[in-house]
């Protein structure tokens, strides 16, 4: 009898977890009680890594903050290109010497190049999907 309730136990708490989660695309999850991080947050990571990786001075720290946060509020609000890449390329050229502006293009490259490995892989699998559930 005590069996029978631990085997239900666990199906139920299976069940709620699995639909405690929210299906975002590709076959990953997210769990709902996940925080979204605000546009100061992002900017203040992105920051952190910056100063980190092109040992940015304080002036530049400052400068670079409130330009990632106005790119970052831009995108809260839907607009899709936040500031334009030329745009905010330029102001970060500006900012930064010319040796951690390339160190900066190539951070930038090497991010976009594992993103776009990501991707195709994710497309790689949900087609492998689609192609069991046809």
């Amino acid at each position: 009898m005590f069996k029978k309730y631990v085997i239900l136990f666990f199906v139920i708490i299976t069940t709620v977890n699995t639909y405690a989660q929210v299906r975002v695309g590709f076959g990953m999850r997210i769990p709902m009680h996940a925080p979204r991080k605000t546009a100061e947050q992002k900017a203040d990571e992105e920051v952190h890594y910056l100063k980190k990786e092109l040992a940015l001075d304080k002036k530049q720290v400052k400068d670079v903050k409130a330009l990632v946060l106005q790119r970052e509020r831009l995108r809260k609000q839907h607009d899709k290109d936040g500031i334009r890449n030329l745009h905010f390329n330029q102001q970060m050229q500006s900012i930064l010497t010319a040796e951690q502006y390339t160190a900066y293009l190539k951070l930038r490259d090497d991010k976009r190049r594992k993103q776009d490995v990501k991707s195709e892989k994710d497309t790689i699998q949900q087609s492998h999907t689609d192609d069991v559930y046809q």
